[in-house]
């Protein structure tokens, strides 16, 4: 069997497979370079994106292979806030032409609900420079989150979960309830998965970021500061869509805030102070 039918049948719970080939050009360019990355990362790995609106990701072993499935819908709404970020013309002046851009109150009011409709609203930055640097932030993003669920599986968290809770894989977005003991095992997981994915996706950022793609819509922030900007954008994603349902209950991640404190503000004050000694 190879790895794509392999795939489909891990990933059968969650959705179709995306298939890339079939998607407009403006979208399946972005999609294609990110597998390619995450292919170049762990070739031993398999992943995909899935055909499911939601928000999610899912790291799952089955018949001896692993995999990685990534929603559509988590790539669509880390875009989204990455757009609206930089159609405001008072967030990183530095980078294009701000003035040509206005904050929408109608894309504001929507973001603060993640979990409802869109409208057509505008999104995107006018400028297109700000435009690319939404789409670069977006992008790095998407890689710290491919790293996170890798590090799932290679620091074996999976078969720990699979002897302890009789779990198969392990979803970043649950709403089952959990008891006290289960909640904080759930955030063990997550802190030692955030250290792995942090440093490995700062590595991989800083060495592509000036030889391997233009990024001169971002120069200004730089490496180590694009990324953590892209860390905390994708955190606090996760941090909204967090299910209705599990309003009020314990807790499976740790905040935003002690993901920034715990990881990103150490490894990015750690990568400046390196490339100035």
């Amino acid at each position: 069997m190879d790895y794509e039918k392999a795939f489909e049948i891990a990933m059968k719970a969650h959705g179709e497979p995306v298939r890339i080939s079939e998607l407009p050009e403006n979208l399946s360019r972005g999609l294609k370079q990110q597998l390619q990355l995450f292919q170049s990362l762990a070739p031993f790995v398999h992943c995909g994106f899935l055909d499911n609106a939601n928000f999610n990701a899912v790291a799952a072993a089955c018949n001896g292979k692993e995999f990685i499935g990534i929603y559509f819908g988590t790539t669509s709404l880390i875009a989204r806030y990455a757009y609206c970020l930089l159609s405001d013309p008072d967030i990183f002046p530095s980078i294009g032409d701000p003035s040509a851009e206005a904050i929408e109150p109608q894309v504001i009011e929507e973001l603060r609900c993640p979990l409802g409709t869109f409208s057509f609203s505008r999104y995107l930055p006018r400028d297109p420079v700000r435009l690319l640097a939404a789409q670069h932030l977006a992008a790095c993003a998407y890689l710290i989150l491919f790293a996170h669920e890798l590090a799932h599986l290679e620091l074996c968290h999976l078969s720990f979960l699979r002897d302890e809770l009789g779990l198969e894989e392990h979803q970043e977005v649950t709403a089952m309830p959990l008891s006290e003991d289960e909640a904080l095992l759930f955030r063990t997981l997550e802190w030692d998965a955030d250290n792995s994915a942090l440093i490995t996706s700062l590595k991989v950022w800083r060495h592509i970021f000036p030889s391997k793609l233009d990024f001169s819509a971002i120069a200004t922030l730089g490496a180590a500061r694009s990324w953590s900007i892209a860390a905390q954008l994708l955190f606090w994603v996760m941090d909204f869509i967090q299910p209705q349902e599990r309003r009020g209950l314990l807790a499976t991640h740790p905040s935003p805030h002690a993901r920034f404190i715990n990881g990103v503000l150490p490894v990015s004050v750690f990568d400046i102070l390196e490339k100035t000694c």
